[in-house]
């Protein structure tokens, strides 16, 4: 995924999350600002009248049109930013590069900020499409472009100096800061940047208010003239005290979101994984830990299986416990693998194929291990839940060969939080029994740089719900789901490996025919025999082979790459060399 696109979506998310948050603090501000001649009220008196006027949904009116704009012009902002660069340069070129991206962001976003300041003065509660259809009929298409000079004067200088403020302050509090507590940084940053900010360029945002509601004609300087004979200068600072709230905080947790990476429980954790790794000894090497922490979790996975096939819950509490228990020991191992490296000075690609490798067998497992503790059994869940992790697993592999980056979390919600959100599942249907929840597929990416390497997920993702919702084989997934679930969870986890070895090695990610033949000839041998009314093999019988193949292909592949890398770099899989004496 090409890193433009991946700021796109990430800053239309934040921004997206903080105007659902804060809308309340614009409806207020909007009322607060109001019309020519309109009461002035505090914060209080405005949400006084609002209730009254509409009730608690009130305060939310106009966030169709908020998060369309905000979602949108989020992401056209911070995807220039990209394109622009302004993280590490001088002051000038980031306050340049600030203003230029929400120039831009700003004139594509300008007919959705008048519907938006229109719905939420207005308690009529007509829809987008009713307001532009208003606006352009009474005042014409200009209309919706009424207001867009105090906009850009408000945006423009906002945004050259937020980016400015923030950049300039995170590198002035940067070092360990920003290694040990990423998020506090720039959330801190993010805060005073936004404060200092807003309050400068606010006294543009209720002439903006003004023009947009009033639709009078009157020119920005008419405007600020006839504000500053009837009001004076507190005219122009009407609505400051819940803009800066929602300005900032939403900002800030904008920027926080767009520039997170590890999350605050990896940071705290880290040092426990510090101290862990203090425990192993030299010789060890580190795919010797990682190995360990797989089987590990194979083990727990393995026995869970054992004691409920179907996936249908009902094992012993004990047994939960152990899963989760043997989770969080492959989580600290893994964690402290490539520790291991750097302190015994055995890094290698080898270690990333082995390490990522690994990482996609457990997921696999842990997708298995959570289908049992919440009764997925053999519904559609079931198969929806090992796509979406797998999927997700798949893509953060694909955006690392094409991108060069590895994104495992936001700065909020990562990796390490999943794993612990499923240990906590599995410690409270140990506690209190088997519980039942609904997994969501996770979409796939759009059409961008690289679509074609989803080809083959997208064929395995389409023949695994064939094969489990319509057809001869929908049977043997309702009585032995295992039987369909395990091969094509192993073909996710075979094009997960396979996308690292492709990174790894700058090669071309391929087709997967090895992947797609014997899926195909599955799909075949069940599907096309039992249209045409004639039998080759039962369902039951295909489907075991073809687990057996894909086992098979998968086993191979893995032992095929290992093998060769040792070969080529001329070391060994899960011992070290032993150090020549000096």
């Amino acid at each position: 995924m090409d890193k433009s696109w991946k700021h796109f979506s990430t800053g239309a998310v934040s921004g997206g999350l903080s105007a659902i948050a804060f809308q309340p603090l614009d409806v207020i501000r909007t009322h607060q600002q109001g019309k020519f001649g309109s009461e002035v009220h505090n914060v209080r008196q405005s949400v006084q009248f609002l209730l009254a006027e509409s009730g608690v949904p009130g305060l939310w009116r106009g966030t169709t049109p908020t998060l369309l704009r905000v979602c949108g012009g989020a992401g056209l902002y911070f995807g220039m930013l990209e394109q622009l660069q302004v993280q590490n340069r001088d002051a000038v070129s980031a306050f340049l590069g600030g203003a230029l991206a929400r120039s831009f962001a700003g004139l594509v976003m300008s007919p959705l900020t008048i519907v938006k300041a229109r719905m939420e003065w207005d308690a009529s509660n007509r829809s987008i499409v009713a307001q532009f259809r208003s606006l352009v009929a009474t005042y014409g298409w200009q209309g919706l472009y009424r207001g867009v000079w105090p906009t850009l004067l408000r945006d423009v200088p906002f945004s050259g100096l937020y980016v400015t403020l923030y950049t300039r302050l995170k590198n002035t509090v940067g070092g360990d800061n920003c290694v040990h507590h990423p998020v506090a940084v720039n959330f801190s940053c993010g805060v005073v940047a936004g404060v200092s900010a807003t309050v400068l360029v606010h006294p543009f945002d209720v002439v903006k208010t003004r023009m947009q509601l009033e639709m009078n004609g009157m020119t920005v300087r008419a405007t600020m003239a006839k504000m500053f004979a009837d009001e004076g200068v507190r005219g122009f600072l009407r609505g400051v005290l819940p803009r800066v709230f929602k300005r900032t905080l939403g900002t800030a947790i904008t920027w926080t979101m767009y520039d997170g990476s590890y999350t605050f429980l990896d940071l705290q954790l880290n040092h426990f994984w510090n101290a862990m790794v203090e425990f192993l000894p030299l010789w060890m090497a580190p795919n010797l830990v990682t190995l360990t922490g797989t089987i590990i979790v194979i083990l727990t996975t393995v026995l869970l299986l054992a004691i409920s096939p179907n996936m249908e819950g009902g094992a012993p509490g004990w047994a939960y416990v152990l899963s989760g228990v043997g989770l969080f020991v492959y989580q600290t191992l893994d964690a402290i693998d490539g520790k291991q490296a750097r302190r015994t000075g055995s890094s290698s690609p080898l270690g990333q194929l082995f390490d990522h490798g690994c990482d996609a067998l457990s997921a696999l497992l842990n997708c298995l291990t959570a289908c049992v503790a919440f009764s997925a059994g053999n519904s559609t869940y079931t198969f929806a839940g090992l796509s979406s992790v797998s999927v997700n697993f798949f893509a953060a592999q694909w955006d690392e060969y094409h991108t060069g980056t590895m994104s495992c979390g936001n700065g909020y919600y990562g990796v390490t939080e999943g794993q612990l959100t499923l240990i906590v599942c599995l410690l409270l249907t140990a506690a209190v029994g088997t519980v039942k929840n609904v997994f969501t597929a996770a979409p796939l990416a759009q059409d961008q740089v690289g679509h074609k390497d989803l080809v083959p997920v997208a064929a395995v993702i389409a023949g695994g719900y064939l094969s489990m919702i319509v057809g001869p084989a929908r049977a043997v997934y309702l009585s032995h789901p295992l039987v369909l679930v395990g091969p094509f969870g192993l073909n996710f986890v075979l094009m997960s490996s396979r996308m690292i070895v492709c990174h790894m090695s700058k090669v071309p990610f391929s087709m997967q025919s090895r992947i797609l033949v014997p899926l195909a000839a599955y799909l075949v041998v069940v599907y096309v025999p039992s249209a045409a009314g004639i039998s080759i093999a039962s369902p039951m019988v295909a489907s075991v082979v073809y687990a057996g193949v894909a086992t098979a292909v998968y086993i191979h592949y893995i032992l095929s790459a290992v093998f060769e890398i040792c070969a080529h770099l001329k070391i060994h899989l899960l011992t070290l060399p032993a150090k020549k004496s000096e």
